[in-house]
């Protein structure tokens, strides 16, 4: 039997946050986005690497209010100074993203 994953309370916050942040209403969500780009002005993206693959997967959704979240996360976060910084596998993630936030706008 293999060892259990060590116990990471910031994944986990990381992982709560996002989610709670994408179906809360919109005051509440503004706070928790806040919270997320002070996060992400730490850990992204060499700590926090599945953060944009996980919100283009959430673009998926059949619920407009999570579509609409991950757009509002997604407009002025920190990430969008990272773009000439990023590895080649991240640009479509980046590219999908700014997409789908042109469309909406």
């Amino acid at each position: 039997m293999s060892p259990a994953a060590p116990y990471s309370p910031q994944a986990q916050i990381k992982q709560l946050l996002l989610g709670l942040s994408l179906s809360s209403p919109p005051l509440v969500q503004a706070q928790l986005s806040e919270a997320l780009s002070i996060i992400c002005s730490y850990d992204f993206p060499a700590r926090w690497p599945e953060l944009l693959p996980e919100l283009v997967s959430k673009l998926h959704s059949d619920d407009p209010a999570v579509i609409k979240g991950v757009l509002a996360v997604g407009r002025d976060k920190p990430w969008l100074g990272w773009r000439a910084s990023w590895p080649p596998g991240g640009r479509p993630y980046l590219a999908r993203l700014s997409t789908v936030q042109g469309r909406a706008a």
